[in-house]
This record gives structure tokens, sequence and C-alpha cells, in this order.
């Protein structure tokens, strides 16, 4: 009877070890947490500077007349001021634009405004009328006030946060073309100049952007901007009251070179598991 007794404890103690070891064999795994992956979509709004190099062509046509009425001083003149000039200076602004990227794809789309500040540029040219010797100058001048482009942007996610992309669309900016001439021969002097001058041109390029934090990205950017040809013309007077028309104008193309800095709005990453 005692080992009847025995056997049943023993039985109900492996039971119940049975039964506890069910229950942990069937309990749920833990879920795993979502991984957060950066997609570019969503407004921004930043800060550009860097370089400018503008290119002039500029045509300077000084007409036969009754003051320089000798070929040769009237070709000494024109060979000085139908030159044109490079410069390089600095160039800085903001910019405001939109990307949207669909989810698990690395096309980026977008489209972009900025507005920058550039600097001035102009040429002197001082020379000898060869008839007389007596000495002339000229200075021809392009100040763009400001510059504008409005462009779209496609754009290829390399990694989740460096972005590449071309860019394109126009450019637009207030133009000031100035030429002025004078020399010491009976004091003749003239100047004209097309100011405030808004003109629609292109523009094209290309970036790279990076995403060093949730909202915030930092780009690299080349752009091409072009216009055509702005001109006028003017007259020389000397104090004899000989006359001399001239006729002046440039076409401007600049290559810029600019880093600058975006803060996206909205949420920086879509859940992945």
């Amino acid at each position: 009877m005692k080992k009847i007794a025995l056997a049943a404890v023993a039985l109900s103690f492996f039971s119940a070890g049975a039964a506890s070891a069910a229950d942990m064999a069937v309990k749920a795994r833990p879920v795993a947490a979502p991984v957060a992956v950066y997609n570019w979509t969503g407004f921004y709004i930043g800060l550009h500077a860097g370089a400018d190099y503008r290119q002039d062509s500029f045509d300077f046509v000084l007409d036969p007349g009754n003051h320089l009425g000798a070929p040769a001083n009237v070709a000494a003149v024109n060979a000085a001021g139908n030159v044109g000039f490079n410069r390089t200076g600095f160039i800085g602004g903001g910019q405001i634009g939109y990307n949207w990227q669909a989810p698990g794809s690395s096309v980026v789309f977008g489209v972009e405004a900025d507005a920058s500040w550039v600097d001035k540029s102009s040429r002197t040219a001082v020379g000898v009328l060869p008839t007389t010797g007596d000495t002339f100058r000229i200075v021809n001048s392009n100040n763009v006030n400001w510059l504008a482009t409005f462009r779209g942007r496609l754009g290829v996610a390399v990694a989740p946060t460096s972005l590449l992309y071309v860019t394109g669309g126009i450019a637009v900016a207030d133009l000031r073309v100035a030429s002025a001439y004078n020399d010491t021969l009976l004091a003749a002097a003239g100047v004209g100049s097309v100011s405030d001058d808004v003109r629609v041109g292109g523009a094209v390029g290309a970036g790279w952007e990076y995403a060093f934090s949730p909202n915030w990205s930092m780009k690299l950017e080349y752009l091409y901007t072009w216009f055509d040809r702005v001109g006028s013309n003017y007259t020389v007077v000397s104090t004899s009251g000989g006359t001399n028309a001239v006729r002046f104008s440039d076409q401007v193309s600049d290559h810029i070179g600019r880093v600058g800095i975006n803060y996206r709005f909205g949420g920086p990453v879509v859940a992945k598991y």
C-alpha cells in the first residue's frame, strides 16, 4: 500500500513538470523592432555659398565719325574695347524646395528655387590714338544685381542618406551692362548703359547631397547659367562738336560651384521590418 502511494505522488510531480515545460514551449517569440530607413520626401529650406566664374563676351564698336575720323584711330579703339573679360567672384544666397521618394524606391524627384547675390565685374582698357599720340580709356562693365533659378531635380539615392542628382530649368537675372569712353583729344567723352534689365535664360547642373542627421543635409553643386545678349548705344562728343557713335553689347554665362546646407521638414524615416 505504501508503494502505491509513493508511485502516485511521483506521477503527480512528473505530470506537473511536463505541463510546465509545455507552457514554456508555446510562449510567443519577441517581435523585432522596426529598422529606420531614410526617405528624402519633404519640403526643405537652406543656404548656399561658393564661387562664380563669369564669362563676358563684350562687343564694342566705334563707328567712323567726324571726331576720330582717321581709320587707324577707330581701329585702335575698337581693338581695345571689343574684348571680353572673365572673372571669378563670390556667390551666396538661399534655396527652398521639395523632394518626393516612393517607399522602397531609390529614385528621388524634386523641384527647387534659389536666389543669389553675385559679385560685379568690369574691364578697363587704356590705349593710344596712333595718329595723334593722345590717350583713350574705355570702361566696360556687367553687374548682375541678383540671380535666381527655378529647376527640377532628378536623383538616385546611391545609399539611404547619399543622393546624386541632375538639375535643369530657367535662370532669371537683373543685368546692368554699361560702357564709357573718353580721350585727351579735344576732351571727347561718352557713356551708355542698360539698367535693371531682367533677363530669362537657362540653367543646368548636377550635385551630391548627404543627410548627416534626420533633418539636416549638406550638398555640393555645380550650375551653368546663360543669358541672351544685352546692349545699347551712345554718342562720344568732343569739345569741338565732333561725334562718334558707339554700339555695345554683352552676353553673360556663369559657371557656379557652391556648397549648401538644408533643413528638411517632416518625418525623416519610414519603418522597415
